[in-house]
């Protein structure tokens, strides 16, 4: 199997189950779609430098994006109100 294929499906429920504990499930899989893309990129400019920090990577990934979806529908709230 791919490396990237094998990381994805090692990842991805885990990935999934954190966004869950915030998000809807289309929203949960929307965003890990999302952190999964953004850790290809990340993994391309050669991050994280130890491979032994790549879980916390993967946490430090997830939290960023899950921040940002609450940070953008709580301004479409406000701004719809």
């Amino acid at each position: 199997m791919e490396t990237w294929a094998y990381f994805k499906s090692y990842f991805r429920p885990m990935i999934r189950v954190k966004l869950r504990t915030q998000f809807q499930a289309k929203q949960a899989d929307e965003l890990t779609e999302e952190v999964l893309k953004a850790l290809l990129e990340k993994f391309e400019q050669g991050e994280p430098k130890d491979p032994s920090r790549i879980a916390e990577c993967v946490s430090g990934v997830c939290d960023d994006i899950a921040r940002r979806a609450i940070r953008v529908s709580q301004q479409a709230l406000r701004a719809s109100s």
